[in-house]
């Protein structure tokens, strides 16, 4: 395979990456040819020492540094007519502003709707408490009228519970649901590739 070849097979493997970087990659490819072109090495020398052009786009795309150039390769005689190839680029200052905003700012949202939540489970817990306060009171009354009105009022209120907690299972599952969005997002940005 010469260098048009490979360059092109390349080119066509990068093809789910931006152009702006899929170029750079090229140009940094282009450079090992002529560098080896200067020490004497032909193009098909040197297209064999970097491998398939597509297992090298796939370590661009999923993130993974590709495999180094082996100065001992027998097709180049042992000399390394260039350096190693290109590394993707390192996304360091993503991670720390992820871990800084997350730190500063996110810990306490966090922190923040755990409280809501957990106070929003005890409208459920209270509706509870006081229907059966109604309804212990509403035996306990002597008078009919009364004793009707508490009995009646904290069943009322238990029904109402139920539904306080049937929400309150809808609001848990999507909580944390999105709780769990926003790490696989975090982890995401803190990955870029």
């Amino acid at each position: 395979m010469n260098k048009q070849q490979f360059l092109n097979e390349l080119r066509a493997a990068l093809a789910p990456l931006p152009a702006v970087e899929r170029e750079d990659i090229l140009a940094d490819y282009e450079e090992h040819f002529r560098i080896a072109a200067e020490t004497g090495h032909s193009e098909e020398t040197v297209a064999a020492a970097l491998g398939d052009p597509r297992e090298l786009a796939r370590s661009y795309i999923e993130g993974m540094d590709p495999p180094p150039f082996d100065p001992t390769d027998p097709t180049l005689g042992g000399k390394a007519a260039y350096p190693y190839a290109r590394r993707p680029q390192s996304h360091g200052g993503i991670t720390a502003g992820v871990v800084l905003f997350n730190v500063f700012i996110g810990i306490w949202v966090l922190i923040s709707l755990v409280g809501a939540w957990i106070g929003l489970w005890m409208v459920p817990v209270v509706l509870v408490g006081v229907s059966i306060a109604c309804i212990a009171t509403g035996i306990c009354v002597p008078m009919i009228m009364v004793k009707w009105s508490l009995i009646l009022g904290g069943i009322a209120l238990i029904a109402l519970a139920i539904l306080a907690i049937i929400g309150m299972v809808y609001v848990t599952k999507y909580f944390f649901k999105g709780i769990g969005l926003y790490f696989k997002a975090c982890g995401k940005l803190g990955t870029v590739k």
